[in-house]
């Protein structure tokens, strides 16, 4: 199927349906190398975490780094982003999994030690965010491939919510948000959603 294109604002139905997808997330370093990380919040009605279980990101103690409902995994962190056109972290969505009192799933970038590094997106090129539809074992099926393309305009700052997927009616959509945070990190994102977290998370 065509390649669906996002712009900052958009919201895109997914397929009628859908049942498993990988959200591929990339960028581009110069020579001064950026850690990025990926996580997942896995929200309800009222735009919170309803406990901590439900951050899939980096440093999740489980090994599998998946949430306890099998509905959400971390497929791995990338240390340095990429120079070429495969994707630097992934997070693996079993839409058929996520609890009834799940209804948003916030999907984020932050760089890390970003304040002790001195570090900004300003340092990041072509970041996007893409959703494959994919079969049980989360390989890409053909069915659907969804690209939300970022302008390299966020000199300062420090995080950024890439995208949401909602749930309205017992149908999932994609909306291309691109929220930028200045000079703030993971435990920011983290208070936001309804949970303590000391700033030494960042």
């Amino acid at each position: 199927m065509a390649l669906k294109l996002a712009k900052k604002g958009n919201v895109i139905a997914l397929n009628k349906g859908v049942k498993y997808a990988m959200i591929g997330l990339g960028w581009s370093c110069g020579s001064q190398k950026v850690d990025l990380d990926a996580s997942a919040f896995l929200l309800g009605d009222d735009g919170k975490c309803p406990s901590e279980d439900d951050i899939i990101f980096y440093n999740m103690e489980a090994e599998d780094k998946t949430h306890y409902s099998g509905s959400v995994r971390y497929g791995g962190d990338s240390l340095s982003g990429s120079s070429g056109s495969t994707d630097d972290e992934n997070i693996f969505i079993d839409f058929s999994k996520i609890p009834d009192h799940i209804t948003t799933i916030d999907i984020a970038v932050t760089i890390y030690k970003w304040k002790k590094r001195h570090q900004t997106f300003g340092l990041v090129k072509n970041a996007y965010c893409r959703v494959v539809s994919t079969d049980s074992n989360f390989v890409p099926d053909g069915n659907e491939e969804l690209l939300f393309q970022l302008k390299d305009d966020s000199p300062k700052a420090t995080a950024m919510l890439m995208a949401q997927l909602v749930k309205t009616g017992g149908a999932w959509s994609f909306h291309a948000v691109g929220q930028q945070y200045i000079n703030a990190g993971l435990a920011t994102l983290i208070r936001e959603r309804g949970l303590e977290c000391d700033d030494g998370d960042d």
